[in-house]
Order: structure tokens, then C-alpha cells, then sequence
């Protein structure tokens, strides 16, 4: 295990063994390293370091990390890649991550290289590209290992030295018919431990977890997850293998996901990421902004054409930030519940009742405590003024009561039937929140200033 002050030593050595030259003494330490610890030096390294370190690391050892780069790095390092140690480096990528990365080229440059590799492997990931984004087919890899219901444990385990290593895992092995249909699925385990004369079809299981290659990733991930699964079947209409999903491939689809979500939350979907360009996030997120400064001049209006309500503006104006934020706070909330049990497939009619049952409970306990305690202190503030103390805490009633229900209701219809997720993003949940809150305040307001 390398601490921080041996992990400062062992990458000033390697730094060294790599400006001098010394390639047997880089690869030596280099190769000793975690593939973790391998990436995190790769990125130390400057474009001058890059081009050595090429020169000392072979395709096929390179590929682990290329494969753990973020998309915009991928492509960098793609054009500086003379295209014969590209072509290798895809070739020993599985054919999954081969894909990702041949879908974020251009189309020709993507065609230059599938005519370049062979031809079992082309056709393989030509296959791979045509399925849609975000879902399983287009997620799972096709090196995985089968055996027929007839083959004893000694002839599966003596062809799993041969085809093991070009696997993507083989903690499963899929059993298929003649005509490559899933017909059952059995451990690495099980084989071990069973007699070498036993038939997989005497030992494997029947009952086999599968999906189609249109289903949906966050599905996939559901599944995986329910089940406790390391790598789930892909197959056909007619149950033919397709390819498998493995668990480390999940987990890179779930930090994508939770992304997303974090993304959606805030109205700033795809401008997330660390590597995103200025432009690309200034073009992303100004256009919700615009959005929702257009929204905010709402109450603006609204108290530009009540000057009745402007005579009392210095008496009830300063109350206007406190009821906004707390109503602000209040939806957020309320939508953070709802996108989490979205993005976790939980939240179905049935739940969704029951949440909405809970969230008004909620709603009125809240606002009651919140409103009441405002009213006191809008009374205090407005030197005994009991109208005013009434005003302000019937204001921030309403508010936290209709917003909390909002933040419920909003994204989750926004969700059912298929409207922009901008909808059910933070700042629009927020922005929406201040226009009702002036509005109900400003309207209580003139409702009651005769009374003032």
C-alpha cells in the first residue's frame, strides 16, 4: 500500500526513469503499480512526457487506462496517438468500451479505424453501434464465456484457460442450445466444486435474470442491484444471447446516472462534468437562466401595477426575502424526495399517493410551525402591528403549504409524461416559488392594508 509521502517518492522515480530514458526501469515500476495509481500518474504527465511514456508502454498495457479517461481526454489523447498504437489500443479494449469511446469520434474517423481492425471485430462493434444510447444493448460487451447442457465441468474448465483470458468476466457461464438460446447460467464456483464428470445441464440453473437490448440502462441498473448480480444476460425475442452486462460497467453507468440527476436537479444537464468546455457550459446553463430571469419579472410586474400595494412597501417589503427563501427551501426539499425515488425506479401511482398523503401532513405541520413563528415575529418587527404580524404569517402559511406540494406534484407529472426535466429542476422549482410567494403576499397585503 502506498502512503502519500511513498506514493511523492515512487512517482519522482518514475518521473526520473522516464527522463533519462531508463524504459526497462520505468516498466518495471510502472507495471507494479495499482491500474488506480497507473492512471493517476498518466495524468501527471505533460504532452513531452506523454509522447515517452508511449513509446515505453505497449498498446495492450495502455488500454486500461485509456479505457478510464474521461471522453474529452480520450479524444485528445486519440490525435496525438500515432493511428497504428490507436488501432492497437482499441483492439485490446473489450469491445463495450471499444464502442463508447469509436461513438464520440466522428463518423469518418470512427470508419477509419472500424476498416482497419479485423474483421470479426469490426462487424462485432459495427453490431454494438447500432443499438440506442442509454440502453442494454448498447452497454454490454459480447466477450463473455458459454458452454453447451451436454459438456461435462472438466472440458468447460480446460476451455476456460483458452477463452477466459479474452472474457470480460468469468464468474458466469451462460448455458445455450445448438441454436444459442439461454437456457441456464452457472457459477465458476459450482463448477469447482462439482465433481468433473457432472453435465452443466445437471447443474446449472434454469431460472435465468435476463433483459432485452431496448432495455433502458437505469433498468439495467435496478436489476443488477435487486438481484445481487455480477454480469446479466442480454438476449433476443426469441431468448437468443446477445451479450452480457457486468457490475464494474454498471458502476460507471450509476456515477453517469447520478450526474445526470445532480445535473437535472439544477438545470444544468451535460455542463456537470470538470472537463466541459467554458463555451459548451455557458450555452448550457444560460438558457435555463434566461428562462427563469424572464419568470422572476413576474412579481415585479405584478407590484408595478398595484400602487396601492406601494403606499405600505417600506412596512412589508422586508418580510418579501424571508417568505420567497422559505418557500424556495420548502419546494426543494420536497423535490429532492421526488427525483430520488424517480431515479431509483420506486416511485410508481401507488407510491406516489401514498408520498402525496405524507408530503400534505408534512406541508401544513411545517407551514403551521413556520407560519406561526412568523407572524409573531412580523408582529414584533412591525412595532405590535397585529395586522401586519397576521399578513406576514398567513403569507408564509400558504407559501411553505402550496410550494411543498408543488415540489411533490411537479416532477412528478413532469416525469409521467414525458415534459422537459428542466421542469423538475432546482432553480425552476425555486423560481416558481418566489413568483407565488410575492404574489399570495402581495395580494394578502392589499387585501388587508386597509386594516393597517
Amino acid at each position: 500500500m502506498l502512503t502519500i509521502k511513498k506514493w511523492e517518492e515512487y512517482t519522482y522515480y518514475l518521473f526520473l526513469s522516464l527522463k533519462n530514458g531508463d524504459q526497462e526501469q520505468f516498466r518495471s515500476d510502472f507495471l507494479k503499480l495499482h491500474s488506480g495509481n497507473q492512471i493517476d500518474f498518466f495524468n501527471m504527465l505533460n504532452q513531452s512526457n506523454r509522447r515517452t511514456f508511449y513509446q515505453t508502454i505497449q498498446p495492450d498495457e495502455f488500454a486500461p487506462i485509456f479505457s478510464k479517461l474521461d471522453p474529452s481526454e480520450q479524444k485528445l489523447i486519440e490525435k496525438e496517438l500515432d493511428k497504428k498504437y490507436m488501432l492497437r489500443t482499441i483492439e485490446s479494449l473489450p469491445a463495450d468500451e471499444a464502442v463508447d469511446f469509436l461513438n464520440e469520434l466522428p463518423r469518418d474517423i470512427s470508419n477509419d479505424y472500424l476498416d482497419r481492425l479485423e474483421k470479426k471485430d469490426a462487424e462485432n462493434m459495427k453490431a454494438l453501434l447500432t443499438y440506442r444510447p442509454e440502453t442494454a444493448g448498447a452497454i454490454m460487451t459480447t466477450e463473455y464465456v458459454t458452454a453447451l447442457p451436454d459438456e461435462t465441468v472438466s472440458e468447460v474448465l480446460a476451455r476456460l484457460k483458452t477463452q477466459g483470458k479474452d472474457a470480460e468476466t468469468i464468474y458466469y457461464i451462460y448455458v445455450i442450445d445448438r441454436e444459442h438460446r439461454l437456457t441456464g447460467v452457472i457459477s465458476l464456483r459450482d463448477i469447482i466444486i462439482n465433481e468433473s464428470d457432472r453435465t452443466m445441464e445437471m447443474l446449472m440453473k434454469e431460472q435465468v435474470i435476463s433483459v432485452n437490448p431496448a432495455t433502458d440502462q437505469e433498468t439495467v441498473i435496478r436489476i443488477i442491484k435487486d438481484y445481487d448480480l455480477l454480469a446479466l444476460p442480454v438476449v433476443s425475442l426469441n431468448h437468443q444471447l446477445m451479450g452480457i452486462i457486468t457490475v464494474d460497467d454498471m458502476m460507471d453507468v450509476y456515477s453517469e446516472e447520478t450526474n445526470e440527476d445532480f445535473g437535472e436537479m439544477a438545470a444544468v444537464r451535460g455542463a456537470i462534468g470538470l472537463h466541459v468546455s467554458a463555451y459548451s457550459s455557458i450555452k448550457i446553463r444560460l438558457r435555463s437562466l434566461l428562462v427563469l430571469l424572464a419568470l422572476g419579472w413576474i412579481p415585479v410586474a405584478i407590484k408595478g401595477h398595484t400602487p396601492e400595494f406601494l403606499e405600505h412597501i417600506a412596512l412589508s417589503a422586508i418580510f418579501i426575502p424571508l417568505i420567497t427563501s422559505m418557500a424556495g427551501n420548502t419546494g426543494t426539499q420536497s423535490l429532492a424526495v421526488v427525483l430520488r425515488g424517480l431515479s431509483q425506479g420506486k416511485l410508481n401511482k401507488a407510491s406516489f399517493v401514498k408520498l402525496l398523503k405524507r408530503e400534505i401532513m408534512t406541508a401544513f405541520l411545517m407551514a403551521l410551525v413556520c407560519g406561526t413563528i412568523s407572524m409573531v415575529i412580523g408582529y414584533i418587527l412591525s412595532k405590535h402591528t397585529i395586522i401586519m404580524g397576521i399578513i406576514v404569517g398567513l403569507s408564509m402559511f400558504l407559501s411553505i403549504f402550496l410550494y411543498t406540494l408543488a415540489g411533490t406534484i411537479i416532477p412528478y407529472l413532469a416525469y409521467k409524461f414525458k415534459h422537459n426535466l428542466a421542469l423538475i429542476s432546482a432553480p425552476f422549482i425555486t423560481t416558481i416559488s418566489d413568483i407565488i410567494a410575492v404574489i399570495i403576499y402581495v395580494y394578502v397585503t392589499i387585501l388587508s392594508f386597509q386594516y393597517l
